[in-house]
């Protein structure tokens, strides 16, 4: 559980840094992207003053449109770069397809995957996060290419389902033609006993935790200086020591007829020690008994 909790923070830890590295990229691409924009806009605005031909035309319309497209792309990037909070709304599910896929249509195209779009028109609009189910998304169009090293084909699907309970659900669908996984394999990727005893050993760490601080903060309380009854001047003296040691390394040993308040005492200097974290290991001494003299 811990390994696996460590590797998840590693995981979480390098998606981020990729996160910033791409809106860097994305920054930085959207200037120039920019100025082509601006510039081929300005030339489109006067094509017959600059007297140029229909060819030539045509061919700043197929760059505007590509440089438009890099425009999406890069705006895609960055809202898909940022970590920021849930953040719903009322959102067109097919759009969030569409952004989506535009973020690996170069991927596509490179290796010769074909996709597929068979999006209902009946949708109503839902209410979640755009960003976080593009980033889903996108990750299930990566292992869907990872199986279709040598093409294939991608299809995303959109429907309105009724449930049993008469409830309506958008559901998003995503097939690939890759190879996939073999069949007598299918039922070792998930095994719902094995999963139940790892969160019920979980829960119970939780639990032992939770209880582990909730028995020290009531010995720290109770271990407190003003919970030692007393105000004589041999309990103040007594109190002044314990101050004393507590902030010490050494080990003490404490001494006193039975029923005294040793343990209490050794209890109230660790408490108030730097070592208050840590365990107690007190060793009762009474067994013990001193080398007679050798005359």
């Amino acid at each position: 559980m811990k390994f696996t909790t460590e590797r998840s923070n590693l995981q979480s830890a390098k998606l981020a840094a990729v996160g910033k590295l791409v809106s860097g990229i994305a920054h930085e691409v959207n200037n120039p992207v920019s100025i082509i924009k601006m510039h081929i806009a300005s030339v489109m605005q006067n094509t017959e003053s600059h007297k140029l031909s229909e060819d030539l035309i045509k061919t700043l319309r197929v760059i505007q449109r590509q440089n438009n497209k890099v425009s999406q792309i890069m705006a895609g990037l960055l809202a898909f770069s940022r970590q920021g909070s849930f953040s719903p709304e009322w959102t067109d599910v097919n759009q969030t397809v569409h952004v989506a896929v535009g973020l690996i249509e170069n991927t596509l195209q490179n290796q010769d995957i074909v996709y597929q779009a068979e999006l209902s028109d009946s949708l109503p609009r839902v209410f979640l996060d755009p960003i976080r189910i593009e980033q889903v998304l996108v990750n299930l169009f990566n292992n869907a290419i990872d199986t279709m090293s040598g093409g294939g084909v991608l299809t995303v699907s959109t429907t309105l389902e009724t449930d049993e309970t008469h409830r309506d659900w958008v559901v998003i669908r995503v097939k690939d033609t890759g190879e996939g996984i073999d069949e007598e394999h299918i039922d070792q990727l998930f095994d719902p006993d094995e999963f139940l005893i790892v969160i019920e050993r979980a829960l119970k760490l939780r639990r032992a935790r939770v209880e582990n601080i909730a028995l020290k903060q009531l010995l720290d309380t109770r271990f407190r200086f003003e919970n030692i009854i007393g105000n004589s001047e041999a309990i103040t003296q007594v109190f002044d020591l314990i101050r004393k040691i507590s902030n010490t390394p050494a080990n003490v040993l404490i001494t006193g007829e039975s029923g005294t308040g040793k343990e209490l005492v050794a209890q109230c200097i660790h408490a108030n020690s730097k070592r208050s974290h840590k365990p107690l290991f007190p060793r009762r001494s009474i067994c013990l008994s001193r080398k007679p003299k050798t005359p």
